[in-house]
């Protein structure tokens, strides 16, 4: 499926658990921009988390999505085999709630997220949240004004890429960049740029990544992590360095 350029945003135009695109254990279903960064999915000042793509249960999917940008974010539950190439997600709104995350799975595996971008709102730009084999290839996010207030009573972290009660991940040449604006941030804690916060894990590598001009730490492990790989990396003019944690190798870092 080819989408013309331009911006979609009602009801027909959202992925959810009612409405998806077509499922199969084999042949996979490509849905592309007409031309990449063109195509645009819901409204950049959305106060809603997770507008137009909220694939939960989606099961074996096999679905590739290339050049789209989503406004309000993704939600990847429960899902497997599913490619973003060179997509999109964020937000210009700082008051989102503390849930919402530009690019989220939740108890997945198998995914791919290749150079993509996120910005705005989200108190973390990539996340894999109890999931397993997911690859963030080539991608960059930026922390913008950010809000997590997640009820009346309770901030959340900030933070760059979280791999969270996962395994088999691997972050392959990201960036975190000029995310050095704290004083508009409302949160909890900055655990880092590139982090295993909490939970147990095993086996996750972040390989040639950087955090340049941000004002959380490089990043870190939580004590439950096994088998962590940080090689290649580059921290630089940032809050503090914060390598620390887990069972973790370092590698020309």
């Amino acid at each position: 499926l080819i989408i013309r350029d331009g911006t979609y945003n009602t009801s027909a135009d959202v992925i959810d658990l009612s409405h998806q695109p077509p499922k199969s254990s084999t042949l996979w279903t490509t849905i592309k921009a007409e031309n990449d960064g063109a195509v645009f999915f819901g409204n950049a000042d959305t106060s809603t988390s997770q507008e137009m793509f909220y694939a939960s249960s989606a099961g074996n999917a096999h679905w590739i999505f290339e050049g789209i940008t989503w406004f309000g974010g993704t939600y990847v539950g429960t899902a497997s085999y599913i490619k973003f190439l060179r997509c999109g997600s964020g937000t210009n709104v700082v008051d989102v709630g503390g849930g919402f995350i530009p690019f989220l799975s939740n108890s997945s595996s198998y995914l791919l997220y290749e150079d993509c971008h996120a910005w705005g709102g989200g108190r973390y730009k990539f996340s894999a949240y109890l999931s397993d084999h997911v690859i963030y290839r080539r991608c960059v996010g930026r922390l913008d004004a950010i809000n997590t207030l997640h009820d009346t009573t309770k901030y959340e972290p900030v933070g760059g890429f979280s791999i969270y009660g996962s395994s088999y991940c691997e972050i392959q040449n990201c960036i975190i960049i000029d995310s050095d604006v704290i004083d508009y941030w409302a949160y909890e804690s900055t655990p880092g740029a590139f982090i295993t916060p909490n939970g147990t894990g095993s086996n996750n590598r972040f390989v040639g990544c950087i955090g340049l001009k941000i004002d959380i730490p490089g990043g870190g492990s939580a004590s439950g992590y096994t088998d962590t790989l940080r090689e290649n990396c580059v921290h630089w003019d940032m809050m503090r360095s914060a390598i620390y944690g887990g069972e973790t190798n370092f590698d020309h870092c």
